[in-house]
């Protein structure tokens, strides 16, 4: 048999299957990474305007505890330097306060960016495996198509083959009916025996005989090719195909798909 490839214009469609969806699939994962890094950023954005409320309120709280606090000392008549060493410890307190909320915004910038990354990673992985995948199912559905071609091939050339020999066993069989079945005249005419006028134009029939055996191997070669592609719906392409390029007609392929659908069970079709 001789080497057997999937026709250009099927492989061109499978690639095409499988590059729409890998193409798909990569862009579902970007959307959903992007989403992802986007909510991120608004948290981190929203980190800085935190972090400025917060420091501006408790500037303010220890603005309003100082001067209470130095109401409270002159009413008091304390001397300036326990005033001076409130306002120190005030001072003191708020640098304390105002440190807090600066490494509380740094902690949260640093989850905030290690949760990125994670996500980078994921995404990577995640498009990896989905070209992996994407590749291993395109390699399956090439190879099946090739066993579909290999199948179609076979039974073609099959077809091809018994359409030659039963076409050379008639030409054979009519050759000799031929020859037995006649004489020659003392005129040198030929003369038919039994005075059968039927058969005078025997090299006609032996002709349309042959023609008619060569049409029967092509039909039954057509119906071996759509029982060898497995189920009914892919033994219909292969009729429909046959019919599109003129090799039957639609007659024909339809008493061929009749036949096969009364004989599904029987070919094994389920």
């Amino acid at each position: 048999m001789a080497d057997i490839k999937v026709p250009k214009t099927e492989e061109a469609y499978i690639n095409d299957i499988y590059d729409r969806q890998k193409e798909s699939t990569l862009r579902t994962l970007k959307s959903a990474y992007d989403n992802n890094v986007s909510s991120i950023n608004t948290a981190q954005k929203a980190l800085d305007t935190n972090a400025y409320e917060a420091k501006r309120e408790a500037a303010g709280d220890a603005a309003i505890t100082r001067q209470r606090l130095n109401e409270a000392f002159a009413a008091n008549g304390l001397n300036t330097g326990a005033v001076g060493q409130a306002n120190l410890a005030l001072l003191n307190q708020k640098a304390a306060n105002l440190n807090k909320i600066d490494l509380a915004r740094q902690q949260a910038q640093q989850e905030y960016d290690a949760q990125k990354a994670a996500l980078m990673q994921t995404y990577q992985a995640e498009v990896k495996s989905a070209i992996q995948q994407n590749d291993a199912d395109r390699a399956k559905a090439l190879y099946a198509a090739w066993k579909e071609q290999q199948a179609k091939t076979y039974a073609e050339e099959q077809a091809k083959k018994l359409a030659e020999e039963q076409a050379k066993a008639l030409a054979a069989k009519q050759t000799k009916a031929a020859s037995s079945g006649s004489k020659k005249s003392s005129s040198g005419a030929v003369d038919w025996s039994d005075g059968d006028a039927g058969k005078q134009p025997a090299t006609k029939a032996s002709k349309n005989d042959v023609n008619n055996a060569i049409r029967n191997a092509q039909l039954s070669g057509i119906r071996r090719t759509a029982i060898a592609a497995g189920s009914l719906e892919k033994a219909t392409a292969v009729v429909q195909e046959a019919i599109d390029k003129g090799a039957i007609t639609q007659a024909e392929g339809e008493t061929i798909m009749q036949n096969l659908g009364a004989d599904a069970k029987y070919i094994g079709w389920g």
